[in-house]
């Protein structure tokens, strides 16, 4: 069958046909090595990649949401931390602003220059009682701005001159003594610091004056990296406007395994603390399981090629070696020569056992090579052994005509027996006959016997239901001339030859017997195993038996039984055959 295929992408216009020949395809002309390969493979690889993408997922999902727990309980952590810290300085700023003492100060107007300096050295003094603790540690500056003069506690004043800081001093003012949190980038000129500020008032909650605590940022970096968020862990102080107030020096480059991120909000300041993740550790824990089922399911497929290649040694193989010895049987090779191999039990008991089917068939056929080869031999036999019967038969004639002539009746009733006999005899020896005509013929000869041997008798016990079943003519009459020259020629007493013919097992039993000297152990055994034998010089019996065995088969034939002075039992066997039946359906 050829099928064909469009090519899609030829010119417009124009289909090209490639022929596709599907025999190649076909499941049924594949080899077993293949097929066990394609069939292994995906039943093998899929359910460990299957298995590796759901427990992957499962893990990754499972480690996703512990670690985002756990980081955003301690972000919560840094979160409420850094609210602690901010409101000890609000707390500051707070009891500066309620101080009466700061207050009075600030409200002096000194006269002259040294009351200027005296009061400078008040101030300072006074501030410097609030700032005596740890929270001095990250404080780089604490300024107070009245509308005559500027007091300054630290080294640092971030905000620099008035003029410049207009719009966050209004703020500071608008706010109306509460706080107020800068960060770095609201400041005019960039400076690492948080501002803290609020305007001081009096009893009357009037402005006199306005306060501004500078904060290192390096407060806020130093907590982000005494928290253990993981290596790698980015952590930034966010803004209100977004901007980044304070890190922990650590910046993500690439989000391509997907970071974690987690946000938290602080108190005081609307102020957004964010953390990422980048989850390396988990993603490399991940490419170790990948790595681990790529050398799983190449060690599968290893151990299935292995597998598919002892199953080819134990099975294939054998199989091809099989049909080899087979092919080899059916041409005529001698079983002897067919191989024997290594492989399954059941395939060398099927080799065995087809080799041992192809010894039977060359034994049979030997056998029917044999078989007939002896029966031409007794045929030829036969036929020379009737060239004697037609001279004697044309020679008695004479000798009839003779005793008429003559007027002697009884050598002419016996001459009559005689060519009955041998007409009988004359006639196809392979045509059947009933047994009441074989019997008929076996008076005539006793007859004739009795000329000769006269002290003997003859009797015949036969139903009468079995004289129209059918045999081979004349295989009965040599075995009453044996008991006549052999049984009963030498004994002493009256001879009695008895006849009787029944049926047992399906089959058709003659038996003839008689009381004659009979014959010893070795003498029936050594009889017998003529009759076993495959040549033989002995023509009578063993004609007989050849010729049963011969055309009904090895399970008819002659059976022998004798004892020393008591007698000869000879039984033939033949198969029961009918009126009309053909001898070959009995074969």
């Amino acid at each position: 069958m050829i099928a064909h295929l469009v090519n899609t992408d030829a010119r417009e216009g124009e289909i090209y046909i490639w022929p596709i020949s599907y025999k190649r395809f076909q499941w049924r002309r594949w080899r077993l090595p293949s097929k066990l390969i394609l069939l292994f493979t995906p039943l093998i690889v899929l359910p460990v990649v299957i298995g590796f993408y759901y427990f992957a997922d499962a893990y990754n999902r499972s480690n996703r949401e512990t670690v985002s727990n756990y980081s955003q309980q301690a972000l919560q952590y840094i979160g409420e931390k850094i609210d602690l810290e901010l409101s000890k300085y609000e707390t500051i700023s707070k009891q500066m602003f309620n101080d009466p003492e700061l207050q009075r100060l600030l409200m002096e107007k000194p006269k002259d220059r040294y009351e200027q300096v005296n009061l400078t050295q008040q101030i300072m003094d006074r501030m410097n009682l609030f700032f005596s603790g740890e929270e001095r540690q990250y404080v780089r500056a604490c300024v107070i701005l009245t509308p005559q003069n500027r007091y300054k506690f630290g080294n640092e004043d971030p905000l620099g001159s008035t003029e410049s800081n207009v719009p966050l001093f209004k703020m500071i003012s608008d706010a109306g003594g509460k706080n107020v949190w800068f960060g770095p980038d609201a400041l005019p000129i960039y400076n690492p610091v948080f501002i803290l500020a609020r305007s001081i008032r009096n009893y009357d909650l009037q402005e006199i004056a306005k306060l501004y605590i500078a904060i290192d940022t390096q407060m806020v970096s130093d907590l982000f990296n005494d928290t253990n968020l993981g290596q790698g862990a980015s952590i930034q102080l966010i803004g209100v406007n977004q901007a980044i107030l304070s890190d922990n020096g650590i910046h993500l480059v690439s989000d391509s395994e997907r970071p974690l991120r987690i946000t938290t909000l602080l108190k005081h300041n609307k102020w957004t603390i964010s953390a990422v993740l980048p989850l390396r550790e988990t993603y490399v824990i991940i490419r170790r399981m990948s790595l681990m089922a790529i050398w799983i399911s190449l060690i599968c497929v290893s151990i299935e090629l292995f597998v598919t290649y002892w199953f080819g040694i134990d099975v294939i193989i054998p199989v091809r070696k099989l049909l080899v010895n087979m092919r080899l049987g059916i041409k005529g090779t001698k079983p002897e020569e067919l191989q024997k191999f290594p492989g399954a039990v059941e395939i060398r008991e099927l080799n065995d056992t087809f080799i041992s089917v192809m010894f039977e068939i060359h034994h049979l056929i030997d056998e029917v090579v044999k078989n007939q080869t002896l029966k031409r031999e007794a045929e030829i036999k036969l036929l020379q052994n009737q060239l004697s019967p037609h001279f004697l038969y044309n020679t008695l004639n004479s000798i009839r005509w003779m005793a008429m002539i003559q007027q002697q009746d009884n050598i002419k009733e016996m001459v009559d027996s005689l060519i009955k006999l041998l007409t009988y005899s004359l006639r196809n020896t392979n045509q059947l006959v009933e047994l009441g005509e074989e019997l008929a013929v076996l008076r005539d000869y006793v007859a004739i016997q009795k000329v000769r041997y006269q002290n003997f008798t003859f009797s015949v016990q036969v139903e009468t239901e079995l004289y129209k079943l059918r045999l081979l003519k004349f295989i009965v009459q040599p075995l009453i001339e044996n008991s006549l020259i052999h049984g009963l020629s030498s004994a002493g007493q009256m001879g009695e030859i008895g006849l009787h013919a029944f049926v047992q097992n399906q089959k058709l039993h003659i038996e003839i017997a008689d009381n004659g000297i009979g014959m010893s152990e070795t003498d029936l055994d050594s009889l017998n195993a003529e009759l076993r034998s495959e040549s033989s010089e002995k023509i009578g019996l063993r004609n007989i038996h050849d010729r049963i065995r011969l055309l009904y088969g090895n399970d008819y034939g002659l059976l022998l039984d004798s004892k020393l002075q008591a007698g000869t039992r000879v039984t033939v066997v033949l198969p029961i055959i009918s009126e009309g039946e053909r001898e070959e359906s009995r074969l």
